[in-house]
C-alpha cells in the first residue's frame, strides 16, 4: 500500500451490483434501510470529520450501466473502469453478500497489487464463523459482519495510522 503522506486515502467499494435499475444490496440496521454504498460513503464522511482526514470514494455506480447486459462494449468499459479504480485505490472495501465473478476478480486484482482488502458479510455470524475459503482469507485482510465495523477498522487501521505517524 502506498504511504498516505497527507492524511488521505482512496477507497474502492467492491461488491455485487444490481442488474436492473434499482439500487444494490440493502443493509438493514435497526430498521434503517439504505443501499450499502450510500451508507459506506456517509460513514467515511462522518469519520473523516472526526479525524481530520480526506477520503476519496471510488463508487462503481458513477459509471453509466445502460446496456450492461447486451452490449460487449459497455461491459468492457465498465470492467476497465473497475480495474482502474482498483489500481487507484489504497483500500478495497468489499461486500461479499452477493459476490460474483466480478467481485472476486476485483479482490484478486487488489491482492495482486498489494492493496488492503477489508470485507464484510452482512447477516453472517461473527468471525470465525464467516464461511469463507482459506484462499479468500489470504486475499482479504479483515472480515466483518457489519459495514460500520468494516469502515471503523479501515479508518483506524489505515487512515488514522497516517495521522499518528
Amino acid at each position: 500500500m502506498r504511504v498516505l503522506s497527507n492524511n488521505d486515502a482512496t477507497i474502492y467499494l467492491a461488491g455485487g451490483m444490481a442488474v436492473d435499475s434499482s439500487d444494490d444490496i440493502l443493509i438493514r440496521n435497526n430498521c434503517d434501510v439504505a443501499p450499502w454504498r450510500d451508507k459506506a460513503i456517509a460513514l467515511f464522511s462522518d469519520a473523516c470529520i472526526m479525524c481530520a482526514c480526506k477520503v476519496e470514494i471510488l463508487d462503481p455506480r458513477r459509471r453509466n450501466h445502460d446496456g450492461f447486459i447486451t452490449d460487449p462494449r459497455v461491459r468492457y468499459r465498465l470492467g476497465s473502469g473497475d480495474m482502474s479504480d482498483v489500481r487507484r485505490s489504497d483500500v478495497v472495501l468489499v461486500n461479499i453478500s452477493s459476490a460474483g465473478a466480478g467481485t472476486w476478480a476485483e479482490v484478486g486484482m487488489a491482492a495482486a497489487l498489494d492493496k488492503r482488502v477489508v470485507g464484510f458479510v452482512p447477516h453472517a455470524e461473527p468471525w470465525p464463523h464467516i464461511d469463507t475459503h482459506p484462499l479468500l482469507d489470504c486475499l482479504v485482510h479483515a472480515w466483518y459482519v457489519t459495514l460500520s465495523d468494516a469502515v471503523e477498522y479501515i479508518v483506524e487501521e489505515y487512515i488514522g495510522r497516517t495521522l499518528n505517524g
